[in-house]
């Protein structure tokens, strides 16, 4: 493995986390709030509004596991980066999160790496496969900031430009 070469590195991300850990407070204060006001007055409006904040709390909740989830994933493929260049090999090797393995793909079967729109997010590599259709990877979370750099070290590596 020495003769790998790192292009890019990969990202814990934990600003999904924060952000349900957010709106899990919010709605568990107007949950609150809600169940006071039905105790206090019961009233219809008052059942209405417990009930939907409640449906709303359940749901952020499960957000909550969500993102709790892939962060664990996240970190546990933090270690590796995007994508390594076997130079022995003559070929690029990602981790697909997807099927939770290792993919080598030979350096003339790259066809793209798609980068998030936003800061950061989801990068997926799209390659031929052996049997001679594209398919894509999953390889992890990343920075929009360095597209760039990784496509020109991509690009010196790969016999198809990208």
């Amino acid at each position: 493995m020495a003769d790998r070469v790192s292009i890019g590195t990969r990202d814990i991300s934990k600003r999904a986390l924060y952000g349900t850990q957010i709106s899990l407070l919010i709605f568990g204060v107007f949950f609150v709030s809600d169940l006071f006001y039905y105790l206090i007055r019961r009233t219809t409006f008052g059942l209405v509004a417990l009930i939907i904040s409640s449906v709303l709390l359940g749901l952020t909740l499960i957000g909550l596991m969500f993102s709790y989830s892939n962060y664990r994933t996240n970190k546990k493929s933090g270690a590796r980066p995007l994508i390594e260049y076997d130079e022995s090999k003559h070929s690029f090797v990602v981790y697909d999160l997807l099927s939770n393995k290792e993919i080598v793909i030979p350096d003339d079967k790259l066809v793209e790496i798609m980068f998030p729109t936003k800061d950061v997010g989801v990068v997926n590599i799209n390659y031929i496969n052996e049997k001679g259709k594209k398919t894509f990877a999953s390889i992890g979370i990343g920075r929009k900031s360095e597209e760039s750099e990784i496509r020109n070290l991509i690009n010196r590596y790969s016999k198809v430009k990208i």
